[in-house]
């Protein structure tokens, strides 16, 4: 349960979200693997049951322009997964790729709420884009 210390007044309390999955995505694909949907579609239950909550989805790498296009497409493929198919509104997406720290071939969803960000960004290498 999230509590607020005092003297933390004005912050935004996380919300009630509990713990959410990673996604693994296998070799260089972008292809979501009926495991991932069926994690996918547990997390747009949760986002469901709780209105207020954002999700951040976090995807890694960007030593090169290449990694840095395909953890943008990883993210991407995530997000439009719970807009389209499940009934996610994007508004409640924090958009985030090419981040440092965590495995290439995982994105992490993570309690976003009180996280400003944009919740769709423009490919950084479209001409790099791999299919599959």
């Amino acid at each position: 349960m999230a509590k607020l210390e005092s003297g933390e007044y004005g912050k935004k309390q996380k919300c009630d979200i509990g713990a959410l999955p990673s996604i693994t995505f296998k070799g260089k694909t972008v292809t979501l693997s009926n495991d991932a949907k069926a994690l996918l579609a547990s997390v747009a239950q949760k986002m469901k049951q709780s209105a207020d909550c954002k999700v951040a989805v976090v995807g890694y790498c960007n030593s090169s322009k290449a990694e840095q296009q395909l953890s943008w497409d990883r993210v991407n493929a995530i997000i439009n997964y719970l807009v389209e198919k499940e009934g996610i509104s994007d508004s409640r997406f924090v958009f985030k790729f090419g981040q440092e720290g965590g495995d290439c071939n995982t994105v992490d969803l993570q309690d976003g709420t009180g996280e400003e960000g944009p919740n769709t960004v423009p490919a950084p290498h479209p001409n790099l884009r791999r299919k599959g």
